[in-house]
């Protein structure tokens, strides 16, 4: 016997739903998302400061405020796994009606990897498909500073 009742993967799906319903306090007010900039101070608040690659997704409700949110990974220093599918399930779980996904970069470097270029455009057609749109994807940096990359903001979703 492995000591198991579920498996460690399974055990890593069961926290990311329990993580869902969590963040989604309907007690807390909803936090207008009037522009990239909005969401990634949002995300800076929340990520910015981590020492490893941490993927966020902001559940975004039909009136465009952000309703709640979700880690849908971790890595290390310089690179987090991220699969659409896990993000896509925090955001069903939620019922969000769209979705920012944003990560940081502990580096402090803004600029997109080609890794987070080909995430996001993933990200942005499962979006279409299953009906809750990718608003933007956001790479924050450290806490300390203002700076963050929108792929929005740089045409590179919805075109």
């Amino acid at each position: 016997m492995r000591g198991y009742a579920v498996s460690p993967s399974e055990w890593s799906a069961v926290g990311q739903r329990i993580e869902a319903r969590i963040v989604r306090d309907s007690s807390a007010p909803p936090v207008a998302c009037g522009s990239s900039r909005s969401a990634a101070e949002v995300a800076r608040a929340l990520i910015g400061d981590l020492a490893q690659e941490t993927a966020l997704v902001l559940f975004v409700s039909a009136r465009r405020t952000i309703i709640g949110h979700g880690i849908a990974g971790t890595g290390g220093v310089a690179q987090c796994m991220v699969e659409p599918a896990s993000v896509y399930r925090l955001a069903l779980l939620a019922g969000a009606d769209a979705i920012i996904f944003a990560h940081n970069h502990p580096s402090g470097v803004t600029e997109p990897s080609a890794d987070d270029v080909f995430l996001t455009r993933r990200l942005e057609e499962a979006g279409k498909v299953i009906g809750v749109p990718l608003l933007d994807s956001i790479v924050v940096g450290d806490g300390d500073g203002d700076g963050f990359y929108s792929f929005a903001e740089h045409g590179l979703i919805g075109s």
